[in-house]
């Protein structure tokens, strides 16, 4: 099984923005991630390769890189779950234009509890 179905990367068109922000993000956290390794990695050097225990200087730069990953980890959220909640909304309609171009004569012999089905949960599946 594919991780993604190359039916849905039509849909990728228009969340662009989204996965443009998703990505920029993603490098943005990377970069945040080696500056806290490498501030971490001082603090444990000055503790005990030089046996001092001033950290004033790295302290509160790691403060705020662990703030500001906090901050980048919540931004990826919000752009993924609001690339997919526009592709969710697109094959919505596309269903919906489907179902009212067959029109009520094709329904009518058909269950609609199953197209209702596709509609909710079907379509919601695709959070996973």
């Amino acid at each position: 099984m594919r991780p993604v179905d190359p039916r849905l990367l039509a849909y990728a068109r228009t969340t662009r923005a989204f996965l443009t922000g998703s990505v920029i993000l993603g490098g943005v956290g990377a970069a945040l991630l080696v500056a806290q390794a490498s501030l971490i990695a001082d603090i444990v050097v000055r503790a005990f390769k030089v046996h001092t225990y001033d950290l004033s200087g790295p302290l509160p730069g790691l403060v705020a890189v662990a703030l500001g990953r906090a901050l980048v980890a919540w931004l990826t959220e919000l752009t993924a779950h609001r690339s997919v909640a526009r592709v969710k909304s697109a094959l919505r309609e596309r269903l919906l234009d489907h179902a009212t171009a067959l029109g009520p004569s094709y329904l009518t012999g058909r269950r609609t509890g199953e197209l209702a089905m596709l509609a909710t949960r079907g379509i919601d599946a695709l959070d996973d």
